[in-house]
């Protein structure tokens, strides 16, 4: 994850939610997270399949539920959906992961 140029991407099921969603957005970049939107009038499975194609590592679902409940329904490039979740929490969870590891030098691919 520290080292994907887009963290994470916020996508929204209808225009309804576009407000909400800017508002993740912001939080997120305050919060360090490399993030951009997709508030394009597609459908939900399109945007989230762009975004799989395009290897962003977490998508960031913001529908009707969310848009009320101020929360947000993260889920993963590999398909794996989290549990929705506050905003701020979200932002922790991503930072926390984000962190570049510890040990020097980066592993290499095929390293242990």
């Amino acid at each position: 994850l520290w080292l994907a140029p887009v963290q994470a991407r916020v996508l929204t099921v209808s225009e309804k939610q576009e407000a909400w969603a800017r508002t993740v957005e912001q939080s997120l970049r305050a919060a360090g997270v490399r993030v951009e939107s997709d508030l394009s009038p597609d459908k939900l499975g399109a945007k989230i399949r762009r975004a799989q194609l395009d290897k962003i590592p977490y998508m960031v679902v913001c529908g009707d539920r969310e848009a009320q409940a101020r929360t947000v329904a993260p889920r993963t490039r590999e398909g794996k959906q989290m549990e929705p979740m506050p905003l701020d929490a979200f932002a922790r969870h991503l930072v926390d992961a984000a962190r570049i590891p510890r040990g020097g030098e980066a592993p290499t691919e095929g390293s242990p």
